[in-house]
């Protein structure tokens, strides 16, 4: 499965206007195909350097959920959904991803298989997402997945406060004797 990277790119319309932006794409190639189908002449692209946004991933992964299961449990269709998320929220990866999933049905693959292409999901989710549409049941498996990853962080966020007072003690522990070791010990030596 090829990893999706973001590029930086800078074309010119069919008017003669000038646009920039950014997208997800598998190379250069693929940039480029993805502008020419809105008549957009790439002028310029390059790979932004990407690290891994584990970090803030499973905060991503709960946004896109959350979003995706009001969305559905309201009653609306998938495709529906999806175009609203992708019209309504800033965020640029969650863009990507909407916009990337709302291409892939139209191809006619599976949501799942469309979220296993972003590297923020889990193979757990990704499972989850596909047994959920497979037996139609989307909406409760969101529900669940929303649930257990609202655990997941809320359990994340206990353990940093947990270790934050044992990190501060061993940081003042050393700078304490280091000042021994440096202005106290050297006083007993001189004497």
């Amino acid at each position: 499965m090829p990893t999706l990277h973001t590029y930086h790119w800078e074309g010119i319309s069919s008017t003669g206007q000038t646009h920039s932006g950014k997208c997800l794409a598998k190379n250069t190639n693929e940039v480029i195909q993805q502008l020419s189908h809105n008549n957009i002449t790439v002028l310029k692209t390059h790979r932004k350097l990407q690290f891994k946004r584990r970090k803030q991933s499973l905060q991503l992964e709960n946004d896109f959920t959350i979003k995706l299961h009001t969305l559905l449990s309201q009653g609306l269709n998938i495709d529906r959904a999806l175009d609203i998320i992708d019209k309504s929220d800033k965020d640029f990866f969650i863009q990507t991803i909407v916009r990337q999933a709302k291409q892939d049905l139209l191809q006619g693959q599976s949501l799942a298989k469309s979220l296993e292409k972003h590297q923020i999901f889990t193979n757990n989710y990704i499972t989850m997402i596909n047994c959920a549409e497979e037996t139609n049941q989307l909406s409760e498996a969101l529900q669940h997945l929303r649930q257990h990853l609202d655990n997941r962080l809320t359990v994340k966020k206990q353990i940093k406060q947990a270790l934050r007072y044992p990190f501060f003690v061993i940081v003042i522990s050393v700078v304490v004797i280091a000042a021994l070791m440096i202005f106290v010990v050297p006083q007993f030596e001189s004497t």
